[in-house]
């Protein structure tokens, strides 16, 4: 086969998917938990930022419903942002032990 060849794309796109075909069900079981912990931090920073409503016209923002509700708003964003990089590499770390480990045990000899 040469890269000349009119059907060069195709032997190469084959061969390389035949090549990367075991990293797609990780690819899948990572976007699925991707999924899930994005719906729970997004459930959890929602939640903080309604059981804070009483507190949005309290007299540190002089009273001003706005000023409050943004600041609460910027809490629960923080909270978001610190929550999901905490737990995604740990996961991720995890399930590339695993798939290490499977490996070794199927390799011959």
């Amino acid at each position: 086969m040469d890269a000349l060849d009119p059907d060069y794309p195709r032997y190469a796109a084959a061969e390389f998917n035949q090549h990367f075909a075991l990293f797609r069900p990780l690819q899948i079981k990572l976007d699925s938990f991707a999924e899930k912990l994005t719906l729970i931090v997004g459930s959890i920073c929602a939640l903080c930022f309604l059981t804070s409503f009483p507190k949005f016209r309290d007299d540190a923002f002089d009273g001003s419903l706005f000023k409050g509700m943004l600041y609460y708003a910027k809490v629960a964003v923080a909270l978001g942002v610190a929550a999901i990089p905490e737990g995604l590499p740990a996961v991720i770390t995890l399930c590339l032990s695993l798939g290490t480990g499977r490996m070794a045990k199927k390799k011959p000899g």
